[in-house]
């Protein structure tokens, strides 16, 4: 089976790290009439070529992307309305310099007939005004085409936001993990990595800011044609 670059680095890896948990539940389930059950349901054969083992952790695949999207990147970022590639079109924003967005509001001018949202735009209905500049971005990604580099910042924030919403279902496997073992040198393992995966959910605001604010960053250098 043969993934892409973004599926392999920004999906299949954070659900990589993500299972493990899972896995070691699997491993030491000490009843054997659910550990026979377990070891049943993975002998099945789905549509004559994949087991249930690797369904279940394409299934854990997209509940991380759900997660990360849906819950992680719609709270910190609000619908892409405070995502960097809008914030960064904002005149309130200094994070690009004011030749750089200038070359930016000319060029999806010519392209797209579309304008970057004004000062005055903006304290008239900052709402109205930020949708103005996510159109905007819509626009340029498709113009700037698929460079190398901007691919590589996609899957870094891909990768990341899925790590988070992986981490939700990792939190929840080494809880049960040590619930069910809880005294135990097993138990203690599931808490070291209930409390790795909590770090991770924590961190997340942080990680997935910086990693979009790459991504965006690159994508209008891309836009523009430069190389950096």
């Amino acid at each position: 089976m043969k993934f892409d670059q973004y599926t392999l680095k920004a999906r299949v890896y954070p659900a990589a790290l993500c299972v493990v948990p899972i896995i070691l539940l699997v491993f030491i389930i000490d009843d054997p009439t659910v550990a026979k059950l377990l070891s049943d349901v993975v002998a099945v054969q789905v549509a004559g070529q994949v087991t249930v083992s690797v369904a279940a952790f394409f299934l854990l695949m997209q509940f991380a992307r759900t997660l990360g999207k849906d819950v992680f990147e719609r709270v910190i970022f609000k619908e892409e309305l405070h995502f960097p590639t809008t914030e960064y079109l904002m005149p309130t924003c200094s994070e690009l310099s004011d030749e750089l967005k200038a070359r930016i509001a000319d060029k999806a001018k010519k392209l797209f007939d579309l304008e970057l949202p004004t000062m005055e735009a903006c304290e008239k209905d900052e709402l109205a005004a930020r949708r103005q500049a996510r159109d905007v971005v819509a626009c340029v990604r498709g113009a700037a085409g698929k460079p190398g580099l901007l691919l590589q910042r996609n899957w870094e924030y891909g990768f990341y936001r899925n790590l988070a919403g992986g981490s939700i279902v990792a939190i929840i496997a080494s809880g049960i993990g040590a619930y069910w073992h809880a005294g135990t040198p097993v138990g203690r393992v599931f808490i070291v990595l209930a409390l790795i995966y909590l770090l991770t959910v924590v961190l997340s605001r942080w990680l997935l800011r910086r990693t979009a604010g790459h991504y965006a960053q690159q994508l209008f250098y891309a836009f523009l044609g430069d190389e950096r």
